[in-house]
């Protein structure tokens, strides 16, 4: 409250040069008055004006001749004309008039303008005699406070909806700002969980030094990281996911870089279809390398028995009533042997095309291992014969495996059929199987064959590289047998492996 005294009896003190002290102060306010930048208005409560300054005439655009009137009702009539709620106006000033403590408000005005109002009231002799008030245009102030703040919840909209990660952080890598989704990324449930904090409470530890390693050459550099593929697994999540990020440093007004800025977007999916791309891919010239394959065992495998059946039928037709009983016999088995390979070739190609194209029955069932075995070696007595080749079992009789039977004895036959094919004359082969842990069984096909190096035991189940070679009595080999064996594993998910050292022999152990 501004307190003025008024002094009573001044004729008594009068003096001719207070008065000249007098007029030099008053001139002093008026000076005041006409160079400070508020519109200055005094009223007093007897509803007239008693003093206003030319800045509020500019202001509020008052005319002459209503400043002169000294009348505050009239001159509040001609200023609610220009505020954009007069009703509220008035109801202001009325409560302003009636109040002894100082007001503070903003007036907003048809055209735009908004001005910044502040009152108190001044007393004479202590008691309160009206009220000073002060105008100040804050329009551009205003305006711009507006323009911010429309920026600010811009700003604000687009980081809440923007599916990116976006995030600035300061000196030491420290969260000020983010949004959501970075803090979703970190494990946290609000982004007010992720402020003043760093990598290091949300990632495990090698991740978040790399992270911030990347971030302080970041800033020391003044280089931006661009595009960069970073991989992120926070402490709550143990999924891996992908991001593909952009670093960049923040400088101040000085050019001194205060922090940097980030924006990473979520590529895990995009990885992912990269990776079944590639798996597809790989699988895909898998496919056709065993497709080459599979063309060249028909051009050139085939050609070999369908030759020498050919050459005997041949003989046959030619010279059959010049043979011998003797020499009738011998093609006779010759011709046996021929269609025996040839149908062993077809039977494995048959069953080959039928795995690629998913075809082959699957039905798997219990079984005796021990007769199951025997019924196959008694359909290769005649080959093991021939080259005088031993063939011993060691299976429980009452052992029992639940897979494919067609496929399983398709298994022993090839297994078998190979230990005979690379094992001399007199050599031995013995076949087991015994219990495993999880109900599962262990087969093993041993010989003391010719053996092989480590090269071809690498390759042995891979149809692109299979190592194909004659056996000890030039039978012929395309090794689609193993690759059979394989997949038939495979399809029970089992596990097949080769052991074996060049002149010592082979084992093959397989599981169901």
């Amino acid at each position: 409250m501004i307190q003025v005294q008024q002094t009573k009896n001044m004729e008594d003190a009068h003096d001719p040069g207070s008065d000249e002290e007098l007029k030099k102060t008053l001139n002093l306010l008026e000076v005041i008055l006409g160079s400070i930048p508020n519109g200055i208005l005094l009223t007093h409560s007897n509803g007239t004006v008693l003093k206003a300054n030319a800045k509020l005439a500019e202001l509020w655009k008052i005319p002459e001749s209503v400043l002169r009137s000294y009348d505050l009702n009239s001159l509040i009539l001609f200023l609610r004309e220009q505020v954009v709620d007069f009703v509220e106006f008035d109801a202001r000033l009325n409560n302003y008039k009636m109040s002894e403590s100082e007001t503070w408000d903003l007036i907003h005005f048809k055209d735009g303008r908004v001005f910044e109002s502040s009152s108190k009231p001044f007393c004479l002799d202590n008691l309160t005699t009206g009220r000073v008030w002060s105008f100040t245009d804050i329009t551009k102030a205003s305006h711009l406070d507006n323009e911010l703040w429309t920026r600010k919840k811009l700003l604000s909209a687009i980081l809440e909806n923007i599916p990116d990660q976006v995030y600035y952080k300061d000196r030491n890598s420290r969260f000020i700002l983010c949004n959501m989704p970075v803090a979703l990324n970190c494990g946290a449930n609000t982004t007010e969980e992720m402020i003043g904090k760093s990598d290091f409470d949300f990632f495990p530890l090698n991740l978040a030094e790399q992270y911030y390693q990347d971030e302080q050459l970041i800033m020391e550099s003044g280089q931006p990281l661009i595009n960069h593929e970073e991989l992120s697994r926070n402490k709550k999540n143990e999924a891996a996911r992908w991001n593909h990020t952009t670093k960049m440093p923040v400088r101040d007004a000085a050019g001194q870089v205060i922090g940097l800025v980030g924006i990473n977007r979520d590529i895990t999916e995009r990885k992912k279809a990269e990776q079944d791309l590639k798996l597809t891919n790989d699988e895909l010239i898998k496919s056709n390398s065993e497709k080459d394959k599979f063309f060249s065992i028909i051009a050139h495998d085939l050609r070999s028995p369908f030759n020498s059946l050919l050459g005997l039928t041949k003989v046959l037709a030619e010279e059959l009533p010049f043979l011998t009983i003797a020499q009738m016999q011998k093609l006779a088995g010759n011709l046996n042997d021929s269609a025996e390979k040839l149908f062993n070739l077809l039977e494995n190609l048959l069953e080959w095309s039928m795995l690629q194209r998913d075809v082959f029955p699957f039905n798997p069932k219990p079984f005796l291992i021990f007769d199951t075995v025997e019924q196959i070696l008694e359909l290769m007595h005649e080959a093991s014969e021939k080259k005088t080749i031993g063939i011993t079992v060691d299976i429980p009789k009452d052992l029992k495996a639940t897979a494919d039977q067609r496929m399983f004895e398709s298994l022993i036959r090839n297994l078998v059929y190979n230990s005979i094919k690379f094992t001399p004359r007199g050599g031995k082969i013995n076949i087991s199987a015994k219990p495993l842990s999880g109900k599962s069984v262990e087969i093993s096909v041993r010989d003391t064959g010719i053996g092989m190096n480590d090269y071809m035991v690498s390759n042995l189940f891979h149809l692109d590289n299979v190592p194909c070679r004659k056996g000890t009595e030039g039978e012929p080999s395309t090794g689609l047998g193993l690759i059979i064996c394989k997949d038939f594993i495979d399809k029970h998910g089992g596990k097949i492996q080769a052991e074996s050292q060049e002149g010592k022999g082979t084992t093959i152990r397989f599981t169901l």
